[in-house]
């Protein structure tokens, strides 16, 4: 509760006010990423280099500047959920709607801004990608020192080989 008090800029029992319950506002806190990251997949249509939206994000992780998704927020709602069913099913949830999300961006034709990769792949790939983004996520908190070039360095074989790097996407 100190570190949503905290994040929010306000009292912990101020929440309380506008909440029923500590659960109640890791649901809304819930809510608003699952809008966010819905957003932000959005926006990779426009995007000619994913791997440079996944470094940005990671950077913005690291400095706390990260509106939609808050690290260390992150990683407490994450151990919420083994301790209390109904956000375990939330994030249950959430994550299916990312995961169908990111499927529908990797299977969209390139000329539409998707990655044209075939249906029966994307959804392996979806799931990849939430694993690696929701890991870096808690390497942003774990590592704050690990700079963008090394990031980028490390990640790029892997996005060129899954057809997400640079050289995967057509010009714009």
């Amino acid at each position: 509760m100190a570190l949503i008090a905290e994040t929010a800029g306000i009292s912990a029992g101020l929440i309380y006010r506008y909440f029923d319950s500590k659960n109640a506002i890791v649901l809304a806190i819930i809510a608003r990423e699952l809008e966010g990251k819905r957003g932000k997949i959005e926006e990779l249509y426009s995007r000619a280099d994913f791997l440079d939206a996944v470094v940005e994000k990671f950077r913005a992780w690291q400095s706390g500047e990260a509106l939609e998704m808050n690290a260390p927020l992150f990683l407490e709602m994450s151990a919420e959920a083994t301790r209390a069913p109904e956000i375990a099913r939330a994030i249950e949830a959430s994550d299916a709607l990312t995961r169908e999300d990111f499927e529908k961006w990797l299977s969209r034709g390139r000329e539409e801004g998707g990655m044209g990769i075939a249906k029966d792949v994307a959804r392996g790939r979806a799931i990849l990608m939430q694993c690696l983004i929701e890991g870096l996520v808690v390497r942003a908190v774990r590592d704050p020192g690990l700079d963008a070039a090394t990031l980028r360095h490390a990640l790029e074989p892997l996005f060129l080989q899954l057809g997400l790097g640079p050289a995967s996407r057509p010009e714009t």
